[in-house]
């Protein structure tokens, strides 16, 4: 079964804990067996074999919509954090 899951954190560059599906339970894996490239916050296809972890890859495009997302919000607050008081 393939799932998506996030990389919440990477704990001592020994463990990635991943956030798997929509109820965000997590598992913990040996950071060696992530993908090149993945870091806290990429998006993952997760395939298991009951409990096992068989495949891990990234998920560009959910990692892409994700990023946009992220930005879109920081631009909406930068655009409110305009202060409403006037320097002398």
């Amino acid at each position: 079964m393939i799932e998506k899951g996030v990389i919440d954190r990477i704990v001592d560059n020994k463990h990635a804990v991943i956030l798997i599906g929509d109820d965000e339970r997590e598992i913990i894996i040996p950071s060696h067996l992530l993908p090149l490239g993945a870091k806290e916050g990429t998006w993952l296809k997760v395939t298991f074999d009951g409990d096992k972890v068989t495949q891990i890859e990234i998920n560009e495009a959910e990692t892409e919509r994700a990023r946009e997302r992220i930005s879109a919000k920081l631009a909406k607050l930068r655009e409110k954090k305009k202060s409403n008081f006037k320097k002398k």
